[in-house]
């Protein structure tokens, strides 16, 4: 993952200058699941997760962006 986001310019990835600190500092905000057999990831999580961090869409526990539970009447 650190690779293919060196690799892919801004705004869902980071660019060849970016420093390693600031990159795996985006790794962990993206918190995607990995696959325990292999260790891998699947290809839609992972453009969701970048597509999240590069907007910086937060989620509530349930899985719904936080506007969703904002405008829900309790």
């Amino acid at each position: 993952m650190f690779e293919m986001l060196k690799h892919m310019s801004p705004p869902l990835g980071l660019g060849k200058k970016c420093p390693a600190r600031v990159a795996y500092k985006r790794l962990v905000r993206m918190n995607m699941p990995i696959s325990n057999e292999d260790m891998t990831v699947h290809f839609t999580s992972t453009l969701m997760a970048l597509i999240r961090t590069a907007l910086e869409i937060k989620l509530a526990p349930g899985g719904f962006p936080l506007q969703c539970c904002w405008s829900r009447s309790c």
